[in-house]
Parts: C-alpha cells; sequence; structure tokens
C-alpha cells in the first residue's frame, strides 16, 4: 500500500485531525495495511508494546484473562472502524495489559513503534503531535470507564463510527461495530433495571441460541421459512454457541422485551451484511 494511500486513509481520521499534512506523509510512510481473519489476535495479553493500529474496516475486541474465574477472556470493548488501539505504545513499552482480537475479517494500518522512533527523532513535533493526542484518547476512555462504573453498568462498549436506524419513534444513532439494532438500543437506555446485562450469562445466551436453532429447522422443515434465511439464522446461532458475539446482548437481565429475539435477528442481518 502507498504512502499516499495509507495518508489519505489517516486523513479522515479524529485522531490525526489537525496534524500538518507533511507530517501526515511522513508518518504515512510508516504505516503498513495489514488483514486479519475473524477470531486473529492482534496481539495478546503480556507481548511488548510493539505496533499501534488504525481500524479501517471490521471490528476488533479488547479482552482480559479472568484471573478470579476459569480464566476465560473477558470481552472489555469492541472498536469499529476509525478507532485507535494500542496509543499507548507511543507512550511507553510495557507489556500489553490484555488482547486484541479481530471479531471479522478486518483491516487495520500497523506502525511499528521500531520504524516510529528513528522517524520521531528526525521529525519531533510528530512525536509530540502524536503523544498529545495519544494522552487525551486515554484520557477520554478512563472517563468512559469511570461513567460507565458510577452508572453500575457493566460490559463492552463501541467506540467509533455510527448508524442511523430507524423504528415508530423516530431515528436512532447505533453503533457502527455493535450487532444489534434500534430497538435493543431503546431497550438498553429505557430498562436498566438492575445493570446487569445478559451478557453476563453465557449459558443463558447459548440456550437461546440452541432454542433459535431448533425453532428455524423447524420451521424450515415445514417450509414456513425460506431455507437461505434460515441458513443465516442458523450460522449465527451457531456462531454464538460457539462463544462469538456474547458482548452484543446488552440487555438488562430482568428486561422482558425488545432483547432476545431483537438482538439475534440483528446478528443475522449484520452477519449476512460482512
Amino acid at each position: 500500500m502507498s504512502p499516499l494511500s495509507v495518508a489519505d486513509e489517516l486523513r479522515g481520521n479524529a485522531f490525526f485531525d489537525g496534524l500538518p499534512e507533511a507530517l501526515l506523509w511522513h508518518l504515512a510512510r510508516v504505516g503498513e495495511r495489514v488483514a486479519y481473519g475473524a477470531d486473529e489476535l492482534l496481539f495478546r495479553e503480556g507481548d511488548a508494546r510493539a505496533f499501534f493500529w488504525v481500524v479501517v474496516e471490521g471490528s476488533v475486541a479488547i479482552e482480559r484473562t479472568d484471573a478470579e474465574g476459569d480464566g476465560t477472556a473477558v470481552r472489555l470493548a469492541v472498536f469499529s472502524p476509525g478507532s485507535m488501539l494500542a496509543e499507548g505504545s507511543l507512550l511507553d513499552d510495557t507489556p500489553h495489559g490484555s488482547s486484541a482480537r479481530a471479531t471479522q475479517p478486518t483491516t487495520v494500518i500497523r506502525f511499528a513503534t521500531s520504524k516510529l522512533k528513528p522517524l520521531f527523532r528526525d521529525r519531533p513535533p510528530l512525536h509530540a503531535a502524536l503523544i498529545s493526542r495519544a494522552a487525551k484518547a486515554i484520557s477520554e476512555r478512563l472517563r468512559s470507564a469511570d461513567a460507565m462504573l458510577a452508572g453500575g453498568r457493566r460490559g463492552p462498549g463501541f467506540g467509533g463510527a455510527t448508524r442511523i436506524e430507524h423504528d415508530f419513534l423516530g431515528e436512532r444513532a447505533v453503533p457502527e461495530a455493535a450487532l444489534y439494532g434500534v430497538q435493543t438500543m431503546r431497550a438498553m437506555e429505557n430498562f436498566p433495571i438492575t445493570g446487569v446485562p445478559l451478557a453476563d450469562f453465557p449459558e443463558l445466551i447459548v440456550a437461546l441460541a440452541q432454542v433459535k436453532e431448533a425453532a428455524v429447522r423447524a420451521n424450515v422443515a415445514l417450509g414456513l421459512l425460506d431455507t437461505s434465511v434460515g441458513d443465516a439464522i442458523v450460522n449465527a446461532a451457531r456462531e454464538i454457541q460457539q462463544g462469538r458475539h456474547h458482548e452484543h446482548f446488552r440487555v438488562d437481565m430482568i428486561q422482558g422485551g425488545a432483547g432476545t429475539s431483537t438482538s439475534l435477528k440483528a446478528l443475522t442481518t449484520s452477519i449476512q451484511r460482512h
């Protein structure tokens, strides 16, 4: 990928907003476009900080090992196109405290710190500009985390771009990376009864997906559902049974509507789209 193409990708990113064209060009020269498959790790918890990334297409989940539980990965956040990952690598080289996993086929622009260091020596203004932006981005994430904890809400946030969806109440911005729709968004906002989301109970989510798959297979066999639609729903249900997409089940455990079938329907639509 040419530096000109990388510069075009960076120019539309809020993180680089206001960066002089000359500095943007020099930065673009050391960036590389990299593709990751679904479930592929960008970096692992404990790895040395050697890169930072800009998400161009797809989405990336930040995970951390549950040291107090059975050692499974706990999903902390999901980042969509336009998001920055591991910008803390610009500040220090301490090991990563979490892992980053592509949740679907994903393309990023990757910057190696080994290539950035000599560039920074030659271009101190670029170094200063990126460090100040990284510090600001980290501060904003910490504020968001504090607000979430203070409000009794747990689970991942979806950073980056949004899409507009419609229902009978009007338009609503939904995170682009979210695999649920406007009804689920409204249920999350209007009924935060306990602050405990369905995502906290993976066994229940798997059971819901198993019931959904059984119902779809029965309806296809009876000729009541088109085979292509049934196959898409079954594929989505199978992925959920394998542990994928659980972070998108955000409705409160006590909320009875706009959470289960709506989320699965949105998941199916999104998986077909991607």
